[in-house]
């Protein structure tokens, strides 16, 4: 097939040099033939070589001169008186004859002559250099497919017909370069592209993109290495599969656009791709290839650096960002990333702070921040510390507790035990951190002494054994950390099964932070859990347990409030408030209002690597109800309600480091109080003013201690656990709780987010 389309070619190209053609205005036959045939009166010959140049150039117009010498040739001899003479006998050449003939035949004719009549052509064309008789015989070899032989002959035409040698040796050219791809004679092709350098490349380029469009990439490569064309190398090796020797090859040199394109784009593919493979080294090579070739853009900049960083060269990273900051001066993610890479050190990130005011400011903000009461993880969101960060990794936590409460008090509802156990889950959607869990609760309370006075009126010895109440219940909690603020929103619905009727809790919350202080408030509405009595309610008679027997359950409604400002790098002083509003079934109203005021110093000094933060604080402390509602009959609520309630003291407080597998707290305060309670009616609704509860005056010491900690196993699981003991006067209480947790995602430490004591409910504010 190859074969004959290499055939049909020919044809056409012989079209194109006026062989098998119309002659083109400015071109003309070759007379050589028809002339000689005049010449020596070869009548018939003269008329068929001058009719077969009239068929194959219709648009020629003879000259006079040659027309008249074909009409005296045709024109048949008058009769004369014959004179005697000598008759003469006028010798034909043979060759001239021969090669007349051949002139005289079509294509298909020239390629049935026999090897021997083709040879003899060649030898007279040869041996005699006329340039008709070479072209004739080379155009022969052509029709026969026999291309070096017609190359042959073409190039023994003289200059003075260098048009049509030129034209001659053109087809020659092609029909070689065609016969050659046609047989994968690359090293024909490549001898072909060395000898005429100005014609073949065009022709193998061609046929390389028709290979390569066909899918037929190893020839398609093989043709484009012959002409250089590296660019269809390069896309014929990815089109192989072979995508790294193409990317070696788009990134040597000279590059053209499209192999520049190809380079850059490859090498930001793997630097991608061994970054999310966590192939560093194989991220800096791919990196460092398209710096030194001036490819690399501020992305795989900074895609380069992180990779530096991760490996360990923090300097070489540090150099990549500030360079990358020079450009882009008021890139928060590059000045984030210049600050990290130099680890969060304040003293080295120093001499930088004249030049760049965010450095001088992350500076001030990390040594007012030492003093904060706020915790370390805190920080690490805010500016992405290790390895606090790097401990917090993973969003999915499924997590399952217990938790114990005993308080001491009066006899009857002012004992109160608690058992819960709870469970639940904690996601991130959309930067917001989800936590769903549901509760169990059950609390119990002493029996009143026969003659004290309980509910409507004074008890008998018949009273019906303990005060109980269990229950279940769901919380709902939403966190979102920012830059410069946290916001918390909680909802709740707890002990769905008691006395009074269930109401909703839950609570919204806010902190702004700043450099040199932080701003905290919360808005809550909570169950008031002092007893039985306030916590859940509980019946006159319990007997008659129906809701005309029940009263109390007390919710607190209020807003709190925090503010908390760095002194200089170790002193810090705070200001809390919070005011509330009591109410419950059958309790009268009560109003809340409290203050307390505490100066901190810092004094983990130099032992960062082991304590997070080591802290004593003074304080000072105020709280005042309306009434005094901790009694247990109709109308009172059966929690502390002091008209004055005045502490002082001093408390310390001490965590170990963030993102180790274990972390402890501890909390100690020692102080002395002072506390007025007025009394009252013995029932507040009905302002009975005859039968009243007594006031009472004390003072004393109090003091509170407070361990909690967690340790990490296993990567996916962790145990955290806590006790807490407080006394003052006339009142004791102990809490204990542990807690069960499973991480989706692998951890390498465990941080102060996750200790007990951290959540929002236990601490009172949302940082």
């Amino acid at each position: 097939m190859a074969v004959k389309q290499l055939s049909l070619l020919t044809v056409a190209v012989l079209t194109t040099l006026g062989l098998n053609a119309p002659l083109q205005a400015a071109e003309a036959p070759d007379l050589t033939g028809v002339w000689y045939h005049i010449k020596h009166k070869q009548v018939t010959l003269a008329n068929a070589e001058y009719q077969r140049l009239q068929n194959r150039y219709p648009d020629w117009q003879p000259e006079e001169s040659l027309k008249q010498a074909i009409s005296l040739l045709n024109k048949p001899v008058k009769p004369v008186v014959p004179v005697e003479r000598k008759k003469e006998t006028v010798k034909e050449d043979p060759d001239a004859a021969f090669m007349g003939r051949l002139a005289a035949m079509k294509e298909k004719q020239w390629q049935r002559l026999s090897v021997v009549a083709v040879s003899r052509a060649a030898t007279i064309a040869s041996s005699k250099h006329n340039d008709a008789d070479l072209l004739l015989t080379g155009w022969i070899y052509m029709a026969r497919q026999q291309y070096n032989e017609a190359m042959s002959l073409f190039s023994l035409v003289n200059e003075g017909s260098a048009g049509q040698k030129k034209d001659a040796i053109g087809a020659a050219v092609d029909a070689l370069s065609f016969q050659a791809m046609a047989a994968d004679d690359f090293n024909g092709l490549q001898a072909l592209y060395d000898a005429w350098p100005q014609q073949v490349p065009a022709l193998i380029n061609g046929a390389a993109w028709q290979a390569f469009d066909a899918g037929e990439f190893i020839r398609s490569g093989s043709l484009f290495r012959i002409t250089g064309n590296r660019y269809g190398e390069v896309l014929s090796l990815d089109g192989q599969g072979h995508s790294e020797d193409a990317l070696a090859l788009a990134c040597t040199t000279p590059a053209t656009t499209e192999l520049t394109t190809w380079c850059r784009d490859g090498l930001s593919s793997q630097q991608t791709a061994a970054w999310e493979a966590k192939d560093y080294a194989a991220s800096i090579r791919a990196a460092e290839s398209l710096k030194d070739r001036n490819l690399l853009s501020r992305d795989q900049a900074m895609l380069y650096g992180w990779a530096l960083d991760e490996s360990g060269n923090k300097a070489a990273a540090s150099k990549v960002f500030l360079s990358v900051l020079g450009d882009s001066p008021a890139d928060e993610e590059v000045q984030s990333a210049v600050i990290h890479s130099f680890d969060y050190d304040a003293e080295a990130l120093m001499p930088l702070s004249a030049k760049y005011p965010f450095i001088a400011t992350f500076i001030s903000r990390q040594e007012g921040g030492q003093a904060f009461g706020r915790k370390q993880f805190d920080l690490a969101d805010r500016y992405n510390a290790n390895p606090a960060k790097e401990s917090t990794a993973g969003d999915l936590q499924v997590y399952a507790g217990l938790s114990a409460r005993h308080r001491s008090g009066e006899r009857g509802l002012g004992h109160l035990d608690e058992h819960a156990g709870y469970t639940g889950f904690t996601d991130v959607f959309k930067d917001t951190r989800v936590d769903v869990s549901v509760r169990h609760e059950q609390v119990f309370s002493g029996t009143p002494d026969a003659g004290s006075w309980f509910g409507t009126g004074l008890s008998d010895a018949d009273f019906a054994g303990e005060a109980k109440q269990a229950g279940q219940g769901i919380n709902v909690s939403l966190s979102r950390q920012e830059q410069d603020w946290t916001w918390y929103g909680q909802a709740g619905y707890l002990q769905l099964d008691q006395p009074v009727s269930t109401r909703l809790t839950g609570a919204l919350g806010t902190t702004w932070y700043q450099a040199d202080f932080l701003v905290s408030g919360l808005a809550y509405r909570e169950r008031r859990k002092d007893s039985v009595l306030s916590q859940t309610g509980t019946w006159f008679d319990t007997l008659l347990r129906d809701s005309s027997a029940a009263w109390g359950g007390v919710m607190q409604t209020g807003l709190r409030g925090l503010g908390v400002m760095a002194l200089n790098d170790v002193w810090s002083a705070s200001l809390s408030a919070e005011t509330a509003m009591l109410d419950g079934e059958q309790v009268k109203d009560n109003t809340m209002h409290s203050l307390r005021f505490e100066v901190s110093r810092e004094l983990s000094g130099d032992k960062k690597h082991w304590l997070d933060y080591f802290r004593v604080a003074p304080y000072l402390g105020w709280q005042q109800y309306d009434h005094d509602l901790s009694g247990f009959t109709a109308g009172h609520g059966g929690y502390f309600s002091p008209q004055g309630f005045l502490s002082t003291g001093v408390s310390t407080d001490l965590l170990t480091a963030e993102g180790k597998l274990w972390q402890l707290r501890g909390r100690f305060s020692l102080g002395w109080s002072s506390i007025n309670q007025n009394g009252g009616p013995r029932f507040p609704l009905t302002e009975d003013s005859v039968t009243v509860l007594p006031s009472t005056n004390v003072s004393g010491v109090n003091g509170e201690l407070l361990l909690e900690g967690q340790y990490l196993f296993g990567n996916h699981w962790s145990l955290a656990g806590y006790v807490s003991r407080s006394h003052a006067v006339a009142y004791q209480a102990t809490y204990a709780g542990i807690e069960l947790r499973w991480y989706a995602a692998p951890r390498k430490g465990v941080t102060s987010e996750t200790l007990i004591g951290s959540s929002v409910e236990l601490k009172g504010f949302a940082f």
